[in-house]
């Protein structure tokens, strides 16, 4: 029975680099997983809200992507907001609280307007100050309905900016996320493809919204979706709740008054932009590796 057993760890050895690097480190294996253990129940790490996500949904119109993305916010702001989390740097338990940025009116969640990006450079600032002030750790998240006509905006074209990149590229570091819906995933601006993560394709089927869940790396060097997998397959079954709690119409409507006084840039401008341009990583102060590898990769 021992040379079985030793066998089996001489195997394991050889083809899993998770047990080799589990078994050449078992003290500290040990050691964090009882200091993960504890952070993760008694410091509240299962309450504390998801952040540094950059996710677009996709899909043609009535398909569900809108709905999918106000569904995201519903979640995360019902599951996460107000949880007592502990706070590291100020070394005490303070509330949480979900901060959503949306240019879509959404009716069962308290929400401020985006109406041009300096919002989002602007929102790390003065959530620290309102953490400050009343004792809460404050998680943003930015939806943009249609991002890949939003951007066309000149309102929103001016702000895009140093300081607006390095927003993207740090939102970790701010306690923010970007969600944005498009149509069509080649269609948005290339540098917001270029630092998105996930990109959900919506399909919807009476009240199953399904979703697929792709890499945007990936996708991005797909001819088709057809020629790549989907990491992962999820949805939810869509009650009235869904349909009511927010409405696209405002959206719509802006963007043909953005038309009609001449704010929407040149069809050449919207061509350029939806070109596969590197990331200008300089102006993040301190990039991280992962930035170079996918600027070479580009």
């Amino acid at each position: 029975m021992i040379w079985l057993i030793i066998l089996a760890v001489v195997l394991l050895c050889i083809f899993s680099l998770n047990f080799r690097l589990v078994l050449f480190n078992l003290p500290l294996v040990v050691y964090y997983g009882v200091t993960d253990l504890w952070n993760w129940f008694i410091l509240r790490e299962k309450d504390r809200a998801p952040y540094g996500l950059l996710e677009l949904f996709t899909a043609l119109f009535g398909k569900g992507k809108t709905l999918s993305a106000v569904g995201r916010l519903m979640y995360i702001y019902s599951r996460y907001n107000g949880k007592k989390i502990y706070d590291k740097k100020r070394k005490k338990f303070v509330t949480q609280r979900i901060h959503i940025l949306s240019n879509v009116n959404i009716y069962v969640l308290p929400f401020e307007w985006l109406k041009d990006l300096s919002q989002v450079v602007r929102a790390p600032e003065l959530n620290d100050k309102y953490d400050e002030e009343n004792d809460t750790l404050t998680y943003t998240y930015v939806l943009i309905d249609e991002i890949s006509v939003q951007l066309n905006s000149r309102e929103f074209k001016k702000n895009i900016n140093a300081q607006f990149l390095n927003s993207l590229l740090c939102c970790r570091h701010y306690r923010m996320s970007i969600i944005g819906t498009t149509q069509r995933f080649k269609h948005t601006d290339a540098l917001v493809r270029q630092v998105t993560q996930d990109v959900i394709q919506c399909d919807k089927l009476w009240r199953l919204q399904r979703q697929y869940v792709y890499d945007a790396y990936e996708l991005e060097n797909a001819t088709s979706m057809r020629d790549i997998n989907p990491l992962r397959k999820t949805g939810f079954f869509i009650t009235d709740k869904y349909y009511e709690a927010y409405d696209t119409f405002a959206v719509v409507d802006n963007l043909i008054k953005d038309w009609e006084a001449g704010k929407l840039i040149t069809d050449e401008e919207i061509l350029a932009l939806q070109s596969n341009n590197a990331i200008n990583i300089d102006v993040d102060t301190k990039p991280k590796k992962r930035l170079f590898k996918r600027k070479n990769k580009a």
